[in-house]
């Protein structure tokens, strides 16, 4: 899944977000919703190896208007708390498990109250322990009223899905609601 695709040129139809075609948008308000409206829960984690957990989770925040440093690391803890890892503030991506990293990632998508939250594989390289752990903390931000959109290959986790949708080569075969 290219997880930006949703803030792409579609090739055809349209994307519709928040009432607005996204591809009739200015590339400046395209980057705003980017930034202020949407989450990214990356695959391969995306976190920056020199800064500490903090510093990553509170980056997106770094591109919002009035940005406040004080403010923005406030922000990054609450989200850090939220997904159990606020006892590694200060560690690096290279000290943590890789279920710590998806935490960290999850933490980052949160930070800025998207109202919506793209997920590539968020259990991909997770044991049992973790996937269970992602999966009731994604639930939680449904319930809160966060849009999550997620990409798996494992039959599993998408079952815990309201709705799935099934692809191949690029084409819908199921569409289902639970």
């Amino acid at each position: 899944m290219h997880i930006l695709g949703f803030m792409d040129t579609p090739s055809e139809g349209s994307i519709v977000f928040d009432g607005l075609e996204v591809a009739k948008l200015e590339p400046d308000l395209r980057a705003w919703y980017r930034s202020n409206r949407v989450g990214f829960v990356f695959q391969s984690f995306n976190l920056l190896p020199r800064l500490t957990v903090l510093e990553n989770v509170a980056l997106p925040l770094l591109y919002r208007e009035n940005s406040d440093p004080v403010a923005n690391a406030a922000a990054a803890a609450v989200a850090l708390e939220r997904v159990g890892m606020s006892h590694r503030l200060d560690h690096r991506p290279s000290q943590l498990s890789g279920g710590e990293r998806q935490r960290v990632a999850i933490a980052r998508a949160i930070v800025g109250s998207p109202s919506i939250i793209f997920a590539d594989e968020p259990t991909g390289n997770l044991d049992v322990k973790n996937v269970d752990r992602i999966l009731d903390l994604l639930g939680s931000l449904i319930k809160e009223g966060i849009t999550v959109v997620l990409v798996t290959h494992d039959l599993s986790v998408a079952e815990n899905a309201h709705r799935i949708i099934s692809m191949r080569a690029g084409l819908v075969q199921e569409d289902r609601t639970r």
